[in-house]
């Protein structure tokens, strides 16, 4: 098991390098670190027991399914043309909606970021 986790992550990681357009940089860097824990806990490193194969089956297909979801989804092959009505000032963002996301931002780096780094 422990060989084929270290095949997909590299193969994820060739993906990602190939396919820029349809598979972004982000979602490499997730599925490649919940691969590289994958592949940590098949290990056994701590002493603690290795999953079984059915919560490797589960992840794994969580993150194909986020791969190949990233494919199923692509700009271009929409067909729809796009109306012009010409060219419209970009929306500004409110104060109130921009201190709601930077009140966003500050709660995921300051209390969740830590809480999951921790587990």
């Amino acid at each position: 098991m422990t060989l084929f986790l270290l095949l997909i992550l590299i193969v994820n990681i060739l993906i990602g390098l190939v396919f820029r357009e349809r598979y972004p940089i982000s979602l490499v860097i997730v599925t490649s670190w919940w691969y590289f824990w994958l592949l940590v806990s098949s290990l056994s490193l701590t002493g603690l027991k290795i999953p079984s194969l059915e919560t490797y089956a589960i992840y794994l297909s969580m993150l194909l399914s986020v791969t190949i979801g990233s494919f199923a989804y692509w700009a271009n092959s929409i067909n729809i043309k796009s109306i012009k009505i010409g060219t419209l000032a970009p929306a500004k963002i409110s104060n109130n909606i921009n201190s709601r996301i930077n009140f966003l931002i500050n709660f995921l780096i300051f209390f969740a970021a830590p809480v999951v780094f921790y587990f």
